[in-house]
């Protein structure tokens, strides 16, 4: 019975392979920025180093990956939070934040995307829910916290200014055929 199964499986899956107008699609242009809070002022980080692949089944989105790159990231008051923002993330171990599909749903242009995101060296299971135009542009606004990532919020001045818990990223992505 065992055999019959996974020759079976093994069936089904070269056949939907033989089938499957598999295409993949790279990044063409991305515009990412995380927002946060402080004890003295809200923030946001510009996110200019992202790459990203989707794989597509016919019009159906099968797979995405997406990474961030840590160095680069920017808090737009000056060099001190830009360090403290690689320092948070662990940049000199873990200098992209990764994000790789597990699963994904489409609902007309709403895609729902679970996988593992992996922020600093710790990996998490999160869902993401975005918009599609269904022709390469994908928008998402991802509530995320430090905490769920095992991150100290960072602070300045001996700690009498600290980071929220909680973030948002803001993402606005345009894939093209490859």
């Amino acid at each position: 019975m065992r055999t019959f199964l996974i020759t079976l499986t093994s069936l089904i899956v070269v056949t939907v392979s033989a089938h499957g107008q598999m295409a993949s699609w790279s990044l063409d242009t991305a515009q990412v920025h995380v927002d946060g809070t402080s004890t003295l002022h809200d923030w946001t980080v510009q996110v200019p180093d992202v790459k990203g692949t989707l794989v597509l089944d016919g019009t159906n989105l099968k797979e995405v990956e997406l990474s961030f790159g840590v160095a680069t990231m920017a808090g737009g008051r000056g060099v001190t939070m830009d360090d403290k923002i690689k320092k948070a993330l662990n940049n000199d171990t873990h200098p992209r934040v990764l994000f790789k599909s597990t699963q994904i749903k489409a609902m007309g242009n709403q895609i729902i995307a679970s996988g593992n995101l992996d922020v600093g060296g710790v990996s998490r299971t999160v869902e993401v829910t975005c918009q599609s135009d269904r022709q390469g542009h994908y928008t998402a606004t991802i509530p995320l916290s430090f905490s769920q990532f095992e991150i100290e919020p960072p602070s300045a001045l001996f700690g009498s200014i600290v980071c929220g818990d909680d973030l948002s990223i803001h993402v606005n992505l345009e894939f093209k055929s490859n």
